[in-house]
């Protein structure tokens, strides 16, 4: 954790929100209003496992003769992917629902998408690398 504390700061923000939409303590109106019966659940859960699998990545990062490996990096890719989808499918549904006046919010989320998606696409290239 105390190689990528920004990593892990960024599951947080995504744990509770995930986790009361689960429970149901928590609904987005855009979700519900935008996606079918199961779309918010569905979306929930997602973000959720996203945020879990990111966070057992992260924790695993280990120094390995100087250098930083990450143990669990199917984790690590499972998690930034499922993240991805659940931002970029929120500022849809949110330019959907809002129209212009969620542009905003929307950024944010496109922003978390884009990064997350970026940092899988790096990330799993230089995995591949380096089982040749």
């Amino acid at each position: 954790m105390r190689a990528n504390p920004m990593d892990v700061m960024f599951v947080f923000l995504g744990l509770p929100t995930s986790l009361a939409s689960v429970v149901g303590l928590s609904q987005s109106t855009a979700l519900h209003h935008v996606l079918p019966w199961w779309g918010p659940r569905l979306w929930s859960i997602a973000l959720l496992a996203g945020c879990v699998a990111y966070l057992i990545g992260v924790t695993s990062v280990r120094e390995m003769l100087g250098a930083l490996v990450i143990v669990r990096l199917p984790a690590l890719l499972l998690g930034l992917h499922l993240i991805s989808i659940a931002s970029l499918t929120y500022a849809v549904v949110v330019l959907m629902f809002a129209g212009w006046s969620g542009l905003v919010p929307a950024v944010a989320y496109l922003v978390v998408s884009l990064g997350t998606w970026v940092r899988r696409v790096d990330l799993r290239g230089r995995y591949s690398r380096e089982d040749r």
